[in-house]
């Protein structure tokens, strides 16, 4: 059975979520057990706190970070990582993980959606590599289905040869990054869920090198000892691999699978990872900002169960509960309870009990009875009382899960103590009670809000609000409350702004003092801690109300300099040899100066192993040489003792003074992220100059021409793609009958790949092709293919896509009529893409018409010919979605110029092509078409999810879950419709280059 440890990770990761939007959960684990009806009134309740006296924040839990984090404006990234070693074969035959897995995405979608929350999840096993089952997809209702689906599959993923840590820790990070680089703009949580079933274990074969340990064959036993050292080193060394995450505010939680027997040291360094040190002694990495997470250990199916569910609401752990089971009919003396009122309207309870087979009873507090029989696993029970409405699910012979909400009841019915009790046997019995409400602190006047050190901001209005936003009235509360707000500046100073316990003195003006606070990047911290009213039992005697976890807000924020102080923006660093130097810039904006002094040392968060010390340089060394605000950039040189290849991250310290030489000279630590890589030496450094030496130019040139084709790619800079059909008419391009215009939900999604490059993009009837440049260092291009009898212009484009255009021109298209295919900057804003379309739209008529005389100019080559084009000169993409808003037909019938007989195929050419034929490094220009796919069975994904897309994604040194065998079939549209509803919201298909070259 699970231990106390066990019992508070199950109450971390699921609670943050409800904490973000005022999801209340119980906080005290001691309630008597009482029925009553009967609520304490606001006056009595209120004066169950005292007036509360500010006494600091405290260290906050990483699930209550990853809350917070939530609740204050950032959107969330989840990621399940899952040990798929030949281990589990043994350790969990019945596939407990994946039952218990499946439940968690269940709980945190419900906890997700009831709290309007941007949850993005993804889904990725680890052992010898790091395989992607699932890309960042966001987790409502809506895809809760597939990905459901995708746990499904983890079953069966039992091939990895070794449990390595590194690769699962390094290829998560990798994950984070390309995600905070296709939306820079976004605050974005980060959490890991990692579950695996044993320790960090590497097998010996030859041919076999790690990351961690270059040079060093994996064959033999000690190799294999020498590795796993190496590995466990960079993880836990300072500024490695586990701190990356803690500098990174990454909340992690740890489960592991633990059968009866398993030694005290299997899961040491994996709980070392998580929080700093294991349970046998083993630390890892720095916690002076406190541990990155949680672990804990399972048994069995029941034990995981309650695992996951204590992380599926992060910040906010339930209410846990022991007690014994009642031999016959309900028993209050051994039931669960816990007290609801208004700040309470929905229910989630998670209950087992040690002997199977058992049935379960919810009492209301008018004590009515909700009989919940036993049942096989996975059947629900639905109920309905009064207007209240609920659902239980068996989940084992031992576990259920229930499942209720306020609805249609009156109010005078569902305020007061609610029990839980298993009947009808022996044994003990374990819950999990998740009090969901629609309360959380809120920031009124943050919109207007300047924050400058030194001075003082009054005005400022904190009020409760509901999950979609509105204020809630806290006279409405019957139980009591304290409600308090801080501003920590970027050295972790903390400055108290209110705290109260007076109901009637939410939502009053508050002053923000800053008057001793640090420049720089900031967090405004609010706390509402609540406490349901008291209820009384039938013989008249009181029963304490719920104490419940507090409800955490933190808000990102940038505390300035004063008004006549430069304000300075976000580093930008070149990539290079740190030994050598890394050249970069900081831009700054208002009055006065900046400087780095001479000898200024960078305080590195994370990095390499082996750089050594890092000092940082400029030409502005002091007041007398400084580089003056207004749209200047202060530029800098950081260099290192030694060479290293990774990413580095750090603050470096920048002085800056006042423009009038008044005032003392204020330090702001500017944070900043760099690569860095070490010189080409050694061999391959001879070997080039030897070669340049003896051979002359040749050898240098074809090297060069040799690299342009195989580096010719679509360049790494996030872009968006959207394919309309468009019409231009009286010198407009119009766009479903109005001018054409680009939303910026259009642009919002980047093209899976395109942040690392590709080397072309599908559209169906066209293929974009990157194309190396004939001239040895000139730039490459993207040549556009189309299918037979597709036009497109232009028909050469730049390599860099992002800001691009084309248009294509089906036969069956009228005049002046296009699909047009636009590239616009992921992320792009509404004054960006009116300029994109300006430009589009100033183009189009020499477009068309260059189109139109070239058309003209083949068709009568033609005729004059008498002769169809050649089946070796079509270009028809096959596999691919079919993204014409106007074509009826699948990419395997497409479409053929009216004018032209088509040529019958030969027997050969019908055969659907094998999907081991097919290389996605492939044009799919092919000599003859298939006539039709067969039929593809559904896979209950969406579209955009089926067939080759899942491979779109990836990161160097992982692998993708290989695509279906399933050809998909392209949706239809009727003619003229300009956006299937059931297309993918990217059309075409991205294939990333191997290796993440």
């Amino acid at each position: 059975m699970f231990g106390t440890r066990l019992r508070r990770m199950l109450a971390a990761l699921m609670v943050a979520i409800a904490a973000c939007a005022g999801v209340l959960v119980p906080f005290s684990a001691s309630v008597a057990p009482a029925a009553a009806v009967p609520m304490m009134s606001p006056t009595e309740a209120a004066a169950v706190l005292p007036a509360p006296q500010y006494s600091g924040l405290g260290a906050q839990t990483p699930a209550q970070r990853f809350g917070s984090c939530l609740a204050g404006g950032g959107e969330a990234d989840l990621l399940l990582l899952v040990d798929e070693s030949t281990s589990l074969g043994v350790t969990d035959p019945d596939g407990a993980r994946v039952a218990s897995a499946g439940f968690f995405l269940e709980s945190l979608a419900h906890s997700a959606e009831k709290s309007k929350l941007p949850l993005d999840v993804s889904i990725a096993t680890f052992g010898h590599e790091v395989t992607t089952i699932r890309p960042w997809t966001r987790l409502d209702s809506t895809s809760l289905g597939d990905l459901s689906a995708d746990v499904q599959e983890l079953k069966n993923r039992t091939q990895g040869i070794d449990t390595d840590y590194w690769l699962a820790f390094d290829g998560a990070r990798k994950m984070f990054d390309e995600r905070q680089a296709a939306t820079p703009d976004t605050e974005r949580c980060r959490g890991i869920v990692l579950f695996s079933d044993g320790k960090l274990s590497l097998e010996p074969r030859g041919g076999v090198t790690k990351p961690y340990a270059p040079g060093l064959d994996m064959g033999s036993p000690g190799a294999v000892e020498q590795a796993t050292k190496l590995a466990q080193d960079d993880l836990c060394r300072a500024g490695g691999v586990a701190d990356q995450f803690g500098s990174s505010n990454t909340a992690l939680f740890g489960i592991g699978l633990a059968p009866a027997g398993t030694p005290k040291t299997e899961f040491d360094l994996l709980e070392a990872i998580m929080t700093g040190k294991g349970s046998a002694g083993t630390t890892c990495g720095t916690t002076s900002r406190g541990p990155r997470g949680e672990f804990t250990t399972a048994a069995d199916m029941d034990e995981m169960l309650f695992a996951f569910d204590a992380i599926s609401n992060p910040g906010k752990p339930p209410l846990q509960q022991s007690s014994d089971v009642c031999p016959s009919g309900f028993c209050d003396d051994k039931a669960h309870g816990f007290v609801l009122d208004t700040a309470t309207p929905e229910v989630r309870i998670l209950a087992t009990v040690t002997s199977p087979g058992l049935s379960a009873e919810l009492k209301l507090p008018d004590g009515t009875g909700i009989p919940i029989p036993a049942k096989p696993a996975g059947q629900a029970i639905s109920f309905e009382k009064y207007g209240m409405t609920g659902t239980a699910v068996w989940r084992s012979p031992r576990t259920v899960s229930i499942e209720f909400a306020k609805d249609k009841m009156e109010l005078a019915l569902w305020q007061g103590y609610w029990r839980f009790a298993f009947v009808g046997g022996n044994g003990t019995s374990k819950s999990n009670v998740h009090l969901s409400g629609s309360l959380k602190p809120a920031w009124d006047t943050r919109s207007e809000a300047v924050l400058r050190a030194g001075e003082s901001l009054a005005g400022q209005v904190f009020s409760i609000a509901r999950a979609g936003g509105d204020r809630f009235d806290p006279k409405q509360f019957l139980g009591s409350m304290e409600y308090s707000g801080t501003i920590i500046d970027g050295k972790g100073a903390e400055h108290p702004i209110f705290a109260t316990s007076d109901l009637a003195d939410v939502g009053r003006g508050h002053r923000i003092d800053l008057s001793e606070a640090a420049v720089g990047d900031g967090e405004l911290v609010l706390r509402l801690d609540m406490t349901t009213a008291s209820a009384q039992r039938p013989d008249g005697t009181k029963v304490q109300g719920t104490r419940l976890e507090p409800s955490l807000v933190m808000i990102p924020v940038k505390i300035l300099a004063p008004a006549s102080y430069p304000e300075l923006g976000t580093v930008t660093i070149e990539p290079g040899d740190a030994q050598q130097g890394l050249k970069g810039s900081i831009p700054m904006k208002g009055e006065g100066c900046a400087w780095i002094p001479s000898g200024t040392e960078v305080d590195i968060t994370s990095g390499p192993a082996g750089l050594g010390r890092l000092l940082v340089s400029s030409s502005a060394t002091g007041p007398d040489h400084c580089v003056s605000g207004g749209e200047a950039r202060l530029g800098f040189e950081i260099r290192s003792e030694y060479p290293a290849t990774g990413a580095l991250s750090g603050t470096i310290p920048v002085s800056i003074g006042a423009a009038d030489g008044s005032g003392d000279e204020i330090v702001v630590p500017v944070e900043f992220t760099a690569q860095t890589h070490k010189p080409v030496e050694g061999w391959p450094l001879w070997i080039g100059t030897a070669a340049a030496l003896l051979i002359g130019l040749l050898v240098p040139i074809a090297i060069l021409m040799a690299g342009g084709v195989w580096n010719a790619r679509v360049p790494a800079k996030p872009f968006a793609m959207l394919r309309t059909r468009v019409r231009f008419d009286d010198g407009t391009l119009r766009r479903d009958g109005a001018p054409l215009k680009i939303h910026e939900h259009e642009a919002q999604d980047a093209v899976p790949g395109s942040h690392q490059g590709v080397r072309f993009i599908r559209l169906g009837d066209a293929t974009i092709r990157s194309r190396a440049s004939r001239m040895p260092g000139m730039p490459g291009f993207s040549r556009v293919e189309t299918a037979q009898g597709v036009r497109a212009v232009p028909a050469k484009l730049p390599a860099a896509l992002q800001g691009q255009f084309l248009l294509i021109v089906r036969p069956e298209f009228g005049p002046g009529e296009a699909d047009l295919v636009v590239f616009p900057r992921a992320g792009a804003k509404e004054a960006r893409l009116a300029t994109l379309v300006e430009h589009i739209t100033e183009a189009t008529p020499t477009l068309l018409e260059a189109l139109e005389t070239a058309t003209n100019r083949t068709q009568s080559a033609q005729d004059a010919k008498g002769a169809i084009v050649p089946a070796a000169e079509r270009k028809e993409s096959i596999e691919v979605w079919n993204t014409s808003s106007s074509a009826a037909s699948s990419v395997w019938n497409t479409a053929k110029p009216q004018s032209q007989p088509t040529p019958q195929p030969p027997a050969a050419a019908t055969s659907p092509v094998k999907e081991s034929a097919r290389s996605p490094w492939r044009t799919g220009a092919h000599t003859a078409a298939p006539a039709a796919p067969p039929a593809a069975p559904s896979t209950g994904e969406p579209a955009a999810t089926q067939g080759p897309w899942k491979q779109a994604t990836g990161w160097p040194g992982t692998t993708q879950q290989p695509a279906r065998q399933q050809r998909p079939e392209a949706p239809s549209a009727a003619p003229g419709t300009n956006d299937r509803p059931d297309a993918p919201h990217i059309p075409g298909w991205n294939v990333p280059p191997k290796n993440g070259r």
